[in-house]
């Protein structure tokens, strides 16, 4: 009898340079709020917020970027999904998603850079792990399952 290999969770979501984020903060609480309440900290601003309203998501540094040559430092988790082999999984995602989120924010022109990406969960050491990371990775596992039925 085969042990039944246990998921390895991966973040999916959009890597983002620190004026992408500053445009999605500004636009989901407004720049008064990032600016006076949070210090001019998005990143703060995004995360205090969705934890405030308990939804389970998160932006998190990326430790090994932010050079002159690679300037994403952000990544927007848009989903947690599971791998059974350790390697990196292709979920489902269209660029009409950011075409969207793309008009919404008013068609940035800086937006037109945002780059999709999928990363281990822990890659980065030192990182705090999110309360719901597991929990939002099993309902992703969950919904995959229904709609393959």
């Amino acid at each position: 009898m085969a042990s039944e290999q246990k998921p390895v969770p991966f973040l999916s979501g959009l890597a983002l340079t620190e004026n992408q984020l500053r445009i999605l903060a500004n636009h989901h609480l407004s720049t008064n709020i990032v600016d006076n309440i949070y210090g001019g900290d998005p990143m703060d601003a995004m995360n205090s917020t969705w934890q405030d309203l308990d939804k389970p998501n998160s932006i998190l540094p990326l430790m090994d970027a932010a050079s002159k040559d690679d300037p994403y430092c952000y990544l927007y988790i848009i989903d947690v999904v599971p791998s059974f082999d350790g390697q990196p999984p292709k979920p489902d995602f269209s660029p009409k998603h950011l075409r969207q989120m793309w008009r919404r924010l008013g068609k940035p022109p800086e937006w037109r850079s945002v780059k999709y990406v999928v990363r281990r969960w822990p890659r980065d050491p030192g990182l705090p792990e999110p309360s719901w990371l597991h929990a939002r990775m099993y309902s992703k596992m969950k919904e995959d399952e229904q709609f393959c039925a």
